[in-house]
């Protein structure tokens, strides 16, 4: 049976938005704007920061090897913080 107009127009559209962002005032200026675009109804918002990966040369040393985990370490600790510091600050834009 076909649905009449008033039905249609009742039925709720709920959209599935996924943004990405690398903290720059370009891409917080585009968050906040998309925002106000789709934060009518019961929208979801999805955001997204990706980080670079860690690339070290390789060595046979072990001691090369433990200096390597040490520094790859201490980078995810970083780039942990600084995104969550990005996604954050696109939340307070959301």
């Amino acid at each position: 049976m076909e649905e009449n107009r008033a039905e249609k127009a009742e039925r709720k559209v709920i959209m599935k938005t996924l943004m990405a962002t690398d903290g720059s005032k370009m891409a917080t200026s585009a968050l906040r704007a998309a925002g106000r675009l789709l934060y009518k109804g019961d929208n979801e918002f999805h955001v997204l920061c990706v980080a670079p990966g860690f690339y070290h040369t390789r060595s046979k040393k072990a001691e090369d090897a433990e200096k390597r985990g040490r520094i790859r370490e201490e980078y995810r600790k970083r780039i942990t913080a600084e995104t969550e510091s990005i996604l954050e600050q696109a939340r307070k834009a959301l």
